[in-house]
């Protein structure tokens, strides 16, 4: 993985303590999204974390980090920041890790097509089901056989979502409005 740097995201693997604006000890329990902040002491290398839940602010060294946190993705930090009651199985089934049918609504709806769905339609059929959208929907642009881009409807242009960014190969948390302004400003064009 990549060095660590400002905006680096983590997952505490342990109950963090730390102190509150009043001095009293505060608990930041284990599961817990942390990110970096900046460089507290370049001597030893301690970095200045924040849990934005919880206000716990701490600064370990890389190998506290290495040993009490588990280094994640801004996806998978996203994600069980938007979803944390579903999000272990969001991120099994986008990482591949769990079959799409796992997801009972799922399986009928494979079982009652009479084709078998693309693994990205099942994939993001799970995905909508689990966050409560309201179903899925794709942008094609030039190659009118092959969506670039598959997200799960919340109901609003800007409203944060999973995309599935078809040109890059990856799972995204943004809005598909965002995504397309995005693509536009990349010289990509959307009627």
């Amino acid at each position: 993985m990549s060095p660590i740097t400002v905006g680096s995201k983590f997952i505490s693997l342990r109950d963090e303590l730390d102190s509150d604006e009043n001095d009293e000890d505060r608990i930041t329990p284990a599961g817990s999204l942390w990110r970096v902040t900046h460089l507290a002491d370049k001597r030893d290398m301690s970095w200045s974390i924040v849990c934005d839940k919880t206000g716990g602010w701490i600064n370990p060294n890389e190998a506290e980090l290495a040993k009490d946190f588990r280094r994640i993705s801004n996806f998978e930090y996203r994600v069980r920041e938007e979803w944390p009651e579903v999000a272990d199985k969001v991120l099994a089934i986008a990482r591949g890790e769990m079959d799409p049918c796992e997801v009972p609504e799922t399986d009928a709806w494979v079982r009652g097509c009479y084709n078998e769905p693309r693994v990205s339609e099942q994939k993001m059929h799970a995905i909508d089901v689990l966050i409560g959208g309201f179903g899925c929907e794709a942008i094609f642009g030039d190659s009118h056989t092959w969506p670039d881009m598959e997200y799960v409807n919340m109901g609003e242009t800007y409203a944060t979502t999973i995309v599935l960014d078809n040109i890059s190969h990856k799972f995204l948390v943004t809005s598909w409005g965002a995504w397309i302004e995005d693509a536009e400003a990349k010289g990509r064009t959307y009627a």
